[in-house]
């Protein structure tokens, strides 16, 4: 027989394996090693082999599933293959349930490796077709294997029967389980989900999304849940994600989904709704504005059409406007509840909004930096929501604060809180406009619809990021000689973390 066939060896035991491979190199064989039933899958997938040798116990994604996967793609459906196993002897229905040519038991390596030899000869020569079972003649049984099996399956009936969909990923976020809710939420069977990425069945509206959040776990020292939310098919899903560690190392990501309830997806509609709303009238009103400022612009005989003309381009704009900040708002919003958060350090924030927004102050002859400050403890939140809002301040002190002005970031920590403020040398703000301006900020649903002088919705924004944060927004000002903004916002523990 032809003996230069390539073999998949697949079993996590790496001396055996190495044992075993020596051997089929030995005989002739070329011998391709997986350590588990995941790397089995990519490297069969890569490269087809002629035959497969799978061990049927093996972490995370097991020879069963393997075996599946293969039997049901169709480059790899009619690949003969062993499976070996110490455990056959005492549960056979195994063998049964599995599309395999060969099943061997474990005995002592050379009489395992011996068995192997002769089931490769026979599927060589042609043997397929029926189900063959060889036993080693030094073969065991062993009790203690069949109750942890039996633990792993009475664990299985309950992952299987849980409500909410459950799935495990590598850190690369590749599927290594899913039971049946999650594959009844993402529209897939188990088989196409083992080994693939899970963020392949997220909608491509969601996928930057979750791979930013699968990135946020590389930078963990210890276990840490996200959470997100995307759409299937009109539904609403809330996706929940763990990393997995034992003994301080990483282990996988456990990830829970969750369909929100049907009124709470009909709410999503009305919001969706909304937006589409906002962005076909945001389109007109753009295109409204640019034709009445080209009329204006070719002049008229007549001063008074023109001063409507330029009217019109004005309350256009602010309508505009409107429309613009209604939108952020409320998407602003809608991603407070879910947002992932963790340790952050404020100071090194202040830095990063700074430097941001230092070619526009140049621009404007004025000079921005951060006050020197000594360590500032960390708080628990998120790093671009808090730098949104950080931005939003900087960019307001810069909007009033004339030519050759400053403004300044100080940072302090003071009763558990870590206090940032934005100074500038602004004209300031009379006393009761700023107790306007706070107001409007605090509930800008009630000012959007106001003509005539209103404050964008930065501030507001600001607000409702740093409330979901469990802080606090106060301002103080005095005309002529600039005004103040603080953030304060909880000082990060261990117990505020978990």
């Amino acid at each position: 027989m032809d003996r230069s066939k390539k073999v998949l060896l697949a079993d996590n035991d790496r001396q055996f394996l190495e044992i075993v491979s020596r051997e089929l190199l030995r005989n002739g064989y070329h011998v391709e090693e997986a350590h588990d039933g995941l790397e089995a899958i990519e490297k069969a997938l890569q490269d087809p082999p002629d035959i497969a040798v799978v061990d049927l116990i093996m972490p995370r994604v097991g020879g069963a599933e393997v075996v599946s996967f293969f039997r049901r793609n169709p480059y790899l459906s009619s690949l003969p293959i062993v499976l070996l196993s110490g455990v056959l002897i005492e549960d056979p229905s195994i063998v049964d349930s599995l599309d395999v040519d060969i099943a061997l038991t474990k005995g002592s390596v050379d009489e395992t490796v011996r068995l192997l030899l002769a089931a490769l000869e026979k599927l060589g020569e042609g043997a397929r077709g029926r189900k063959e079972v060889a036993i080693s003649g030094d073969f065991r049984p062993r009790t203690q294997v069949a109750e942890l099996l039996q633990i792993n399956s009475d664990l299985g009936v309950v992952l299987e029967s849980a409500g909410a969909g459950i799935l495990e990923l590598n850190s690369a976020g590749r599927v290594l389980y899913a039971n049946c809710r999650a594959q009844e939420i993402l529209g897939l069977d188990r088989v196409h989900s083992i080994g693939n990425e899970l963020v392949s069945f997220v909608p491509r509206a969601g996928a930057s999304d979750f791979r930013r959040l699968l990135a946020r776990f590389k930078g963990d020292k210890g276990s840490a849940s996200r959470a997100m939310m995307f759409e299937v098919e009109g539904r609403v899903i809330r996706a929940i994600l763990t990393s997995a560690w034992k003994e301080d190392t990483f282990q996988s990501i456990v990830v829970t989904l969750c369909e929100i309830p049907p009124h709470a997806a009909s709410e999503t509609q009305s919001i969706q709704l909304a937006q589409y709303l906002c962005h076909e009238m945001r389109s007109s009103l753009l295109i409204i504005e640019g034709h009445l400022r080209s009329l204006a612009g070719k002049g008229s005989e007549r001063a008074e059409q023109t001063q409507q003309l330029l009217f019109l381009a004005r309350e256009t704009a602010r309508l505009l406007r409107l429309v613009s900040d209604a939108s952020e708002f409320d998407r602003a919003l809608r991603e407070l509840p879910v947002v992932e958060k963790e340790p952050v350090d404020f100071l090194d924030l202040v830095k990063d909004a700074i430097s941001g927004v230092t070619a526009l102050a140049a621009d404007r002859g004025i000079e921005v930096h951060a006050k020197p400050t000594a360590f500032v403890p960390k708080v628990w939140g998120n790093h671009d929501k808090l730098l949104q809002v950080l931005y939003n301040l900087l960019l307001n002190s810069l909007k009033f604060t004339p030519h050759g002005g400053s403004v300044v970031a100080e940072i302090d920590a003071s009763d558990g809180e870590v206090i940032a403020t934005i100074a500038d040398t602004g004209r300031g703000i009379p006393s009761g406009e700023l107790k306007g301006i706070l107001a409007q900020a605090d509930r800008p649903e009630l000012f959007l619809a106001m003509k005539g002088r209103r404050v964008g919705l930065g501030l507001a924004i600001a607000v409702q990021i740093v409330r979901a944060h469990g802080g606090r927004l106060f301002a103080e000002s005095r005309v002529g000689v600039g005004s103040r903004f603080s953030v304060a916002l909880p000082v990060w523990s261990e117990e505020v973390g978990n």
